[in-house]
């Protein structure tokens, strides 16, 4: 299975996290059918996230939450095994984008005070 296009879409979807959900939407068009049930349970996965930034940025999803949805869709064994790996990847490239995205925000508020503080003196 090729992860790199799961990585790739999840990068896609966290461009702009308020519309995560919308995965028909967001999801791109040469994302294979066979890919899209994984694509799909990320995005509701995302909803189990905790409600609070850890100190190292974007809460992961739980893992409890990812078998829980895989006992929900009878993905045992292997199946469990390929499922977790494709959220955990997606989960994995959405976090970073996100951590990068706030570093980047924080980075631009510094550079804008030390401005501002060099146009008041």
């Amino acid at each position: 299975m090729d992860y790199q296009k799961v990585i790739r879409a999840a990068q896609a979807a966290g461009k702009n996290p308020a519309e995560l959900r919308l995965f028909k939407d967001l999801a791109p068009v040469s994302l294979p059918d066979h890919l899209f049930f994984y694509y799909h349970a990320f995005n509701e996965l995302c909803s189990c996230r905790a409600n609070h930034r850890s100190p190292d940025g974007q809460g992961m999803i739980p893992w409890s939450s990812i078998n829980d949805y895989a006992i929900r869709y009878n993905l045992t064994g292997a199946a469990f095994e390929v499922f977790r790996k494709y959220i955990e990847a997606m989960d994995l490239a959405y976090c970073r984008y996100y951590d990068k995205k706030m570093q980047d925000q924080i980075d631009k508020m510094n550079k804008d005070a030390k401005k501002n503080a060099q146009i008041r003196h």
